[in-house]
């Protein structure tokens, strides 16, 4: 049999492959380790601050610049909806105080009716003798004006008619802001976000108007409490304030001129002297006419007639005061009652303004700081800014904020 041939390895070829291996395996090694010391050696790129606001449910991430702009529209939107709500809430109390003392007001006549009755007059005439004349016309002026028109009960209840109001209208400010705030921010849908970022804070719109501006009936009570005796609205929001407020109104009526005049009645008893002195005689000669021939019932006539002179000699003096006084005393008596109810409206005023400008100033300062921003980071530090128990809130101002969509 033939010798077969036998194959012999191409080490010439093996020899040019492992050379191209190798090399390409230095090659690789030389890549690598460059690249690691060009990573080594470059300055790494800062992360850059983001700033996440939640407005009505919707998620947006904002860079350094677009967040100040984002805080001078907040800044601008609370002082609009400050200045709108103090304009609402004066015109609430203006027309809820002068209902009030509407009563009061329309009462004046009848007080002036009664002083000058001969009812009155004679009744003045019997404490005059007994515990006072002065305190007894301020104790028919507290009658007739304040407890027959149950303005006393009216007051103490006004506090609790106004909180809810209030509270609502704060709530509407603070949905407003959150109107204005998703508008500005729906104008700009296209919000650049750096490939390199950091969360540098988180505002939650939403909730911040919902715990700053919607508060309960509870603890808006305890906030206007609080602030009750710097407003000068103290009296009004203690227990019995209504009583004290009657009191000092009272206090004020009764030390004006004519109510002082009409209650002095050394001056009126002379007058009256006087008068009655120069229609004795007169009364005397009727009576002798009317009532001869003598005897007891002519005793008993005389009587009559001197009784009935006397008292028409008073009616007559009455008429007379009320013709020249009676004017002048309703007058005095409505403006000491219009002095009290312009105090209690601006005590009022005054109130409701410092605790809408608390809680909107909270509200601001949240907003701006961040709910869990970077200690340090703000970029606006400063910004400008200057209990009673009630129902709960209207079902607008107590609504849960809506849930977060995932950023845009």
């Amino acid at each position: 049999m033939p010798e077969v041939e036998r194959a012999g390895i191409p080490w010439g070829w093996v020899g040019f492959f492992g050379v191209l291996v190798l090399l390409a395996l230095l090659s690789a090694a030389a890549l690598l380790k460059g690249s690691r010391e060009l990573a080594e050696t470059r300055t790494p790129v800062a992360a850059e601050p983001v700033w996440r606001i939640i407005v009505h449910g919707e998620v947006h991430l904002l860079d350094e610049a677009a967040f100040k702009q984002f805080q001078a529209q907040l800044e601008k939107s609370v002082d609009g909806r400050l200045s709108g709500l103090l304009q609402d809430s004066d015109a609430l109390i203006e027309k809820k105080v002068e209902a009030l003392f509407a009563p009061v007001h329309a009462a004046v006549p009848r007080y002036a009716d009664w002083y000058y009755s001969l009812t009155g007059e004679y009744l003045r005439y019997a404490h005059a003798l007994g515990s006072g004349v002065v305190g007894y016309m301020e104790e028919k002026l507290r009658e007739i004006l304040f407890d027959e028109t149950g303005v006393e009960q009216a007051l103490a209840e006004l506090p609790r008619q106004l909180q809810p109001e209030m509270v609502r209208m704060l709530g509407r400010a603070g949905q407003g802001v959150l109107a204005d705030l998703s508008a500005g921010l729906r104008q700009d849908q296209a919000e650049k976000v750096p490939l390199q970022w950091e969360l540098a804070g988180e505002v939650p719109m939403d909730a911040l108007v919902s715990e700053e501006l919607m508060p309960s009936g509870g603890l808006a009570g305890r906030q206007l409490f609080s602030l009750g005796a710097g407003a000068g609205a103290g009296v009004l929001v203690a227990k019995g304030g209504g009583a004290l407020l009657v009191k000092k109104m009272v206090a004020s009526v009764a030390g004006g001129k004519s109510f002082q005049l009409a209650a002095g009645m050394a001056g009126k008893l002379a007058a009256k002297s006087a008068a009655k002195g120069g229609s004795v005689l007169a009364g005397a000669g009727t009576g002798a006419l009317i009532c001869t021939p003598g005897g007891p019932l002519a005793l008993l006539c005389g009587a009559a007639a001197g009784i009935a002179t006397w008292l028409a000699v008073d009616l007559v003096v009455l008429e007379v005061d009320e013709q020249l006084n009676r004017e002048e005393l309703e007058a005095e008596i409505g403006q000491a009652i219009q002095v009290e109810e312009e105090r209690l409206k601006d005590s009022l005023k005054r109130l409701y303004a410092s605790w809408m400008k608390e809680r909107l100033n909270r509200f601001r300062e949240r907003a701006v700081a961040g709910e869990g921003g970077v200690p340090g980071y703000r970029p606006i530090d400063e910004l400008p800014g200057a209990e009673i128990n009630a129902g709960e809130a209207g079902a607008e101002a107590e609504a849960p904020p809506s849930e977060p969509s995932p950023p845009r």
